[in-house]
Formats: structure tokens, sequence, C-alpha cells
């Protein structure tokens, strides 16, 4: 049995490194983004927009893609879910009282709170799954 190469085994490091530092670790520093951001929307279907407060208090302008983090499971309900698609089921996206997604999905109105999941880092709106 031979060993892998020099490169494949760089190229899996590689690989693991970007998975395992893709979302941010979720804690009540980072959650509720709906505190400190204003003027948010929905928008092109699925993107969450909104300006956000950094730290130095000034703000910026921000968005996040929506269907990559929610999905519309087989027990009929939206849950939070890295690349979840929940487009593909639902349609109608809205918010209310900025962080409520609400969207019809097999007929019925699903809502999420997505202050429980989605956080302002520093004046971006960031994921935290």
């Amino acid at each position: 049995m031979g060993y892998a190469s020099p490169l494949i085994l760089f190229a899996l490091i590689v690989t693991a490194s970007a998975i395992l530092v893709e979302r941010p670790h979720c804690n009540e520093d980072v959650k509720d983004y709906s505190k400190t951001c204003d003027d948010v929307v929905i928008k092109d279907g699925s993107w969450l927009n909104g300006n956000c407060i950094k730290k130095d208090k000034s703000t910026h302008g921000t968005d996040l893609n929506l269907n990559d983090l929610v999905q519309f499971a087989t027990d009929h309900n939206l849950h939070r879910k890295e690349f979840g698609n929940f487009l593909g089921s639902c349609s109608g996206v809205t918010l209310e009282d900025k962080h409520i997604l609400v969207t019809q999905c097999g007929g019925d109105i699903k809502k999420i709170d997505l202050n429980e999941f989605i956080g302002n880092m520093d004046g971006t709106l960031t994921a935290c799954l």
C-alpha cells in the first residue's frame, strides 16, 4: 500500500481548514443582529440586507444570502442549515420585526427567528451554524 503524495495531503489540510473556519462560533455577543442593524430588508428574494454598527460606531452596509442558511425540512418546518436551499420549496419571503423570516412553504406560512443564528460581527452580518 502506497502513501499519499505531499500535494494531496496539502490539499486535504487546506480543505479541512477552510471547513473548520467557515463559520464563527455563535455567542451572545455575536447573535441578535437586529439590535445593532437598521434598514434591514429582504432583497432579491433571499438576501438579508442592512446597515450594521461597527465597533468604531460607524455603520456598514452588509448582506447575507438566507437561502444558503435556512432549510425547509422533512418535518415541514424551517431550520438553520448550511446550504439549506429553502427557496427550493418556499416562496414569498418577508421579514417581521427585522429578524423573523416569513415564507410560504407547501401552502403553509412558516417562520424562523434569524436572531438565533445571525449576528453583527463588526458591521458585517454573520451566520453561526
